[in-house]
C-alpha cells in the first residue's frame, strides 16, 4: 500500500517539475504535440480492466498454495486478454496515425515526410 501511494507521488512530482523543463527544452508547440500524444495514449490505461491488480493479487495466491495449474490458467488468460485489447487497440491508434495531422491541425515541421523514413 505504501509503495502504490510512493508511486503517486512520485508520478505526480514527475509530472510537475517534468513539463516546465519540457516546455522549455521543446518550445510552445512541440510540448503541445507531446501533451497530446501523452494523453491520447494516457486513455489505454482504462482498457486494463483490473487485470493488473488481479494479477498481483492472485499470482502472489497461487504460489502460496502451489496451485500451478490455476497459475498457468491466469497467466494465459491475461496474456490472451492484453492481446486481444492491444489488437484491437491498433485500429484506432493506426487511424489517429494516419490523420493526425488533419485532426488536431499539426504543424507541417512535425509531420515526418516519406523522405524521413527510408
Amino acid at each position: 500500500m505504501a509503495s502504490s501511494w510512493g508511486g503517486l507521488g512520485v508520478n505526480i512530482a514527475v509530472g510537475f517539475f517534468l513539463y516546465p523543463f519540457i516546455l522549455h527544452h521543446l518550445g510552445d508547440e512541440a510540448s503541445g504535440l507531446w501533451t497530446l500524444i501523452y494523453s491520447f495514449t494516457g486513455y489505454y490505461g482504462i482498457f486494463d480492466f483490473g487485470i493488473r491488480s488481479s494479477l498481483i493479487r492472485y499470482v502472489s495466491k497461487f504460489r502460496a498454495t502451489g496451485d500451478k495449474d490455476e497459475l498457468t490458467r491466469l497467466i494465459n488468460t491475461s496474456l490472451f486478454t492484453y492481446t486481444c485489447v492491444g489488437l484491437f487497440l491498433l485500429i484506432p491508434t493506426t487511424l489517429v496515425g494516419f490523420y493526425v495531422d488533419r485532426i488536431f491541425r499539426i504543424p507541417p515541421n512535425f509531420i515526418m515526410t516519406p523522405e524521413f523514413c527510408s
